[in-house]
């Protein structure tokens, strides 16, 4: 058996690429084969397309950068098509001849079952963002409307949703943390990297429309001073280079890149209107926060949407989706799997016996991670545990690809 480290991505661009349209200014993506040293923005837009200038050791060339992708989900592995925000009194769902008691944050299914029992209420977000309450005493099917491989898998997920092999981990590079894959709102970010035990210091650059911003720290953050501004709609890639010789772009190349956007100001008028009405329902500062992170999901602000996750597990809040919901931003959306482990782990902890989709989900997920890792032994332990699972679930598009993994 061997259990070499993962070290290809399957692209599959021709039959997967679905271009972003609509106003929303997705994050760019950065397509590379070799260490590039500095990268200018060109202004030109063709066709969906944008054109870079991009600066390599001995050369300048022209390479084209897509939107990013999305792709189809397999249809063996059902879709959620919403998630409880709130819970009050004795809920249960029946799903596939089981019952679960679902906890803040569970995910909710089409054919799931919703007993509600007298005094007990529960109030829903479903995937298009629309809220549902189901008053005491009733016994539904979930209502929500279907969700679309869009909303589950939305531009710049890592890897989503077709499976395979994900690139070898490097954690000896100042790899970038935040921002990365990710729209924000803020003109001065935070930005963090990974810390190199030999470095003594850091040259950050912030590169993008209309600016090249260059400064030398010895820590491994830094906030951005907001001058020059980041524009409104620009894309912006930060890069950081340890004394060492080490640097960011020593990462692998990723589909939808390592590259950020700030939003443009009509859609952050936008999500600022929808989460004051957020701020006004009557609900729980739980089942807020947990509307909000989506929000900011479905508007590509992942790294925002972990902070607001995050601050429930500060306050308290101990629930297996809510970590499996960070994990999957950090795995999908920003591509941090070092990050995403732990929070997979403690959502394993915390699954509730008969919720077999939040543990087996993440049990699969940390099988990945270890192989990428580098540790073909507790890699093959999660993904052993993960194919009883979705063998129990008779997911058979994971079956297969565990099954892959394992013989390889």
């Amino acid at each position: 058996m061997n259990w070499s480290i993962a070290t290809s991505i399957s692209f599959l661009l021709s039959s997967l690429l679905l271009l972003f349209g609509g106003n929303y200014s997705g994050v760019g993506a950065v397509y590379r084969d070799e260490p590039v040293n500095r990268t200018n923005w060109v202004d030109s837009v063709r066709g969906g397309s944008k054109e870079k200038l991009v600066r390599h050791q001995d050369n300048e060339q022209f390479v084209t950068t897509y939107p990013i992708l999305s792709a189809l989900r397999p249809t063996s592995q059902p879709l959620a098509n919403g998630q409880i925000l709130q819970i009050t009194g004795d809920v249960q769902i029946q799903r596939t001849g089981r019952r679960i008691e679902p906890e803040i944050g569970t995910d909710i299914y089409p054919n799931d079952q919703l007993l509600i029992a007298k005094e007990a209420q529960i109030i829903m977000q479903c995937a298009d963002l629309s809220i549902q309450t189901i008053s005491p005493g009733n016994n539904l099917r979930n209502r929500c409307p279907a969700a679309t491989e869009q909303s589950e898998c939305s531009p710049g997920t890592y890897k989503c949703p077709h499976r395979g092999d994900i690139a070898a981990w490097n954690n000896h590079i100042p790899y970038i943390i935040s921002p990365r894959r990710t729209a924000i709102i803020t003109d001065k970010p935070l930005l963090r990297w990974n810390s190199i035990p030999q470095a003594q210091h850091y040259t950050v650059t912030l590169e993008g429309e209309g600016i090249e911003w260059t400064t030398q720290v010895s820590d491994t953050q830094i906030l951005y001073p907001g001058e020059p501004p980041l524009q409104p709609g620009g894309d912006y890639l930060l890069i950081i280079e340890a004394d060492t010789g080490e640097s960011s772009l020593d990462e692998p190349p990723l589909p939808g890149g390592l590259n950020f956007s700030r939003l443009d100001a009509q859609q952050a008028q936008q999500i600022r209107t929808q989460a004051a009405q957020i701020s006004q329902q009557p609900w729980n500062p739980t089942a807020k926060a947990l509307a909000l992170a989506t929000l900011y999901s479905k508007h590509q602000l992942h790294t925002q949407a972990i902070a607001t996750l995050d601050s429930l597990i500060a306050d308290g809040v101990e629930s297996a989706a809510i970590y499996r919901k960070i994990g999957d931003r950090y795995f999908y959306h920003l591509a941090l799997l070092p990050q995403a482990k732990p929070y997979y782990k403690k959502a394993i902890e915390l699954a509730q016996p008969n919720d077999i989709e939040e543990k087996t989900h993440a049990q699969y997920h940390l099988g990945r991670i270890e192989t990428a890792l580098g540790n073909p032994n507790q890699a093959k332990h999660w993904f052993t545990l993960a194919l009883q699972g979705y063998q129990t679930l008779g997911y058979s598009q994971q079956i297969q690809d565990i099954e892959h993994q394992l013989n390889r």
